[in-house]
């Protein structure tokens, strides 16, 4: 039987991704001699709902989170208990457990007994997490023992819950930003692969006219618009084609649009609890820029630009990175370092500070260096 000081560890272990919930719900089972354990998290602002249960049949475990969950007599109980009360099946009724269409149709074929311990370890914000330890089928009840020690592990759970949700939330969000292609104005969302946003971050309130946040779904009123952008995004899906993400154009007043960036994160499928494999999407959109076409007109007037020179100076201007500025443009890398090279040539600059200087007086229509 593992120690208590085994088991605590692998519980933070497991929630700081250091080490497996596998691996920690078994000790947990062991150190309350109980046969198996089971962690159920759903959070719907993150789009979570898993079950890590390492003892019972994944086709078993599957079988309850698509259908057999809805039957479970074990549910209100457990639903309704505060964070940390200690149910059992007395809680629920054991003769009704066992006459429902739950327990013989589907648990008695589970491998384990009635008897169990469960706790909701989180009920917050709309998000749950629960724990069970399950009794064997041979050895169908419950000791002073195991409930000793599911009441010494309950608040390790819970605070390691609690840590797991907090870096889970911290690790999308440095996804947001540390994005190096976005300027600072720009908006930057994530999504998983169908679209839905997976944190809740501001949106800006300047999106192209059709672009919007629907059904906590980005989407776009066009309908050829939305399906190429429904495309993008779950190119950057596990299972995805070799193209992963692209740009898309999105009109905004006759002649000009803002070109939206999809791109997939870096990030790997063990940030998400249990370590599930999950890709997600950066959907990045550009600041709008009133008046650009004036803008750019008064960049070729005052320093000798081409049309093309001058869209450079103003993405560099803006502060784009040369690369995020290639992209937007729609130009390869090495064309933008020649037009930069004749920007700084032509306004006598040798630095894109310089150039950002430039930009910034030319809109507020001041001249010169």
């Amino acid at each position: 039987m593992p120690s208590l000081h085994m088991t605590i560890d692998a519980i933070y272990a497991a929630a700081d991704r250091s080490g497996d919930w596998d691996r920690a719900l078994a000790l947990l089972a062991d150190s309350c001699a109980m046969a198996g354990a089971a962690l159920v998290h759903a959070d719907p602002a993150l789009h979570l709902a898993e079950v890590s249960a390492p003892r019972a049949d994944p086709a078993f475990v599957a079988a309850y989170g698509a259908h057999w969950w809805s039957l479970d007599p074990t549910i209100p109980a457990t639903m309704s208990a505060p964070v940390g009360h200690v149910t059992s099946l007395a809680t629920s009724g054991r003769d009704r457990f066992l006459r429902s269409e739950f327990h013989n149709e589907y648990w008695r074929n589970s491998g384990f007994g009635a008897e169990r311990l469960a706790s909701n370890l989180v009920l917050a914000d709309g998000a749950f997490a629960s724990i069970v330890v399950q009794a064997a089928s041979h050895a169908d009840e419950l000791t002073e023992h195991a409930g000793r020690r599911f009441a010494l592990l309950l608040p390790h759970l819970m605070r390691a819950l609690r840590v797991q949700r907090k870096l889970l939330q911290l690790d999308m969000a440095r996804l947001v930003l540390d994005v190096p292609r976005a300027a600072a104005s720009d908006t930057v969302l994530i999504v998983d692969g169908i679209g839905r946003l997976m944190l809740d971050l501001p949106v800006a309130a300047d999106l192209p006219p059709g672009l919007r946040i629907m059904n906590n779904r980005v989407c776009h009123a066009d309908p050829r618009i939305d399906d190429a952008l429904r495309r993008l995004i779950h190119s950057c899906a596990p299972g995805a084609t070799e193209i992963r993400g692209g740009h898309l154009d999105v009109p905004c007043r006759p002649g000009s649009a803002r070109r939206i960036e999809i791109v997939p994160t870096r990030a790997p499928g063990s940030i998400f609890p249990f370590g599930s494999e999950r890709r997600l999407a950066l959907v990045i959109i550009p600041a709008a820029q009133p008046d650009e076409p004036a803008l750019i007109e008064v960049l070729r007037a005052a320093h000798g630009l081409t049309m093309a020179e001058a869209k450079v100076m103003l993405r560099i201007g803006e502060g784009h990175g040369r690369e995020a500025a290639a992209m937007r443009l729609g130009i390869s890398l090495s064309t933008l370092r020649t037009h930069l090279s004749r920007v700084f040539e032509k306004t006598g600059t040798r630095r894109q500070a310089e150039l950002a200087g430039l930009v910034a007086r030319s809109r507020t229509g001041r001249r010169g260096r």
